[in-house]
Formats: C-alpha cells, structure tokens, sequence
C-alpha cells in the first residue's frame, strides 16, 4: 500500500539516524501522487512488489540529522520512505541489495568495474545531485551510469537500477556502446528475473527489457 498519513518511523531510524518525516500531502493531492508512483511500480512484476514491499510511505518532507532527503529505506520492516515517485527506484534496489545480498552476483558485477570504488574528498566537495548529473561516456566505458555510482557497490546498483527505470533510453544506449555497462544491465536483469523465480515460484520477465533496446546495433 502506498501510505499517506500517520507514517510510522522504527525506532532505529529514529534514534540511530534521528530521521523524521513531517507534513502530509493534502487529500486533494494524494490521488496525482498515487497515479504517479502507480506509473513506477507498473516497470515491476506485482508479485515481486507484494513479496518485497510492506509499504511505501509518502511524507510531504523527509529529513536525517536536520538535512532534507528524497528517500530511505527500512530495509528490516520491508518499508519505503519516498518523496517523489522516481525516487521510489533507488530505494526499492538498496532494500532488495540489503535483503538479498545472498543472491546477488557482486563477483560478476566488480569484474566489470574499470576503476575502484572511491569514497574520497573528490566526492565530499561534489554534491549528491551534482554527483547524479556527471554521467557519460567517461564513466560508461568504465561501467558505471554516473559519478556517483562509484561511491560502492551499492549505490553503484542502486543508480544503475534508478536510471535503467526511469531513463532506459540512457542506459540502453550505454549498454550498446559500452560492454562493461552492457554486462552489468544483464546482471541487474537477470538478479531481478531470478529473484522473482525464488520468491514467486514463477517467472517473469522485467517489462523494462523492452525499452532498453538491447538488441539493437549500437550507433
């Protein structure tokens, strides 16, 4: 369900990260909010969603230590904490990197990685936005979507599946032209595919595969 009003906060959030959320959305809003993050969940076979999501819970504003933030993730209780509906991708990736590490290829995935992950005072002085927008073929051809997937590997997944879904014509192209990237969008792929076979006993294929294009001649 995607939760509007009386949005809980666990106690870990709330005492290890001093998060709160504040402000609701007006009832007048909430049905053009809700059609938004509808048109996001639909890129997701929907029993994948049931087995992976409690809920998702849409404050007006969202804050860590006094500093604003798009979106958390409880990944312990199943919980999505976002303000925007786009948003919804990066936070669903670090709940099903947390959760299911297990079955996550992270050998295949760091063979495709022409740099090392570095999380040094080059990043401290960009922004995460600024971070988000440094994209391009300098960091494709080294397999990774942007600047700031390079921070881990985690948040290496988390960007990648964030822009695969909201921009496929981006990361499609990278991966025609790119084999690094080409690989590391089959390894997402094929996680998520497989991951729905675990939990739903069923196959299903992601309905994102045919925006990318991936069959198509590099131009």
């Amino acid at each position: 369900p995607i939760v509007f009003s009386n949005i809980p906060v666990s106690k870990k959030l709330r005492d290890g990260l001093n998060m709160q959320v504040s402000l609701a959305y007006a009832s007048s809003d909430r049905y053009s909010v809700a059609a938004r993050f509808c048109t996001e969940l639909a890129k997701y076979p929907p029993a994948l969603l049931d087995c992976t999501v409690a809920a998702i819970l849409v404050p007006a504003q969202l804050s860590v230590s006094g500093d604003a933030i798009g979106g958390i993730c409880d990944s312990e209780n199943w919980l999505l904490y976002i303000i925007f509906a786009p948003g919804f991708h990066h936070e669903y990736a670090h709940l099903l990197y947390m959760n299911y590490y297990k079955f996550f290829p992270a050998e295949a995935w760091n063979a495709q990685n022409g740099e090392a992950y570095t999380d040094d005072g080059r990043l401290v002085r960009l922004t995460w936005t600024t971070q988000k927008a440094l994209g391009g073929p300098w960091y494709h051809e080294r397999g990774f979507i942007n600047r700031y997937a390079m921070v881990a590997e985690e948040e290496d997944f988390a960007e990648l599946m964030e822009t695969m879904m909201t921009h496929p014509d981006v990361v499609g192209r990278a991966a025609r032209e790119f084999p690094r990237m080409r690989e590391k969008v089959n390894i997402l792929l094929e996680f998520m595919e497989d991951l729905s076979v675990f939990l739903t006993n069923t196959p299903h294929r992601m309905p994102i595969r045919d925006a990318l294009k991936l069959d198509s001649v590099a131009p």
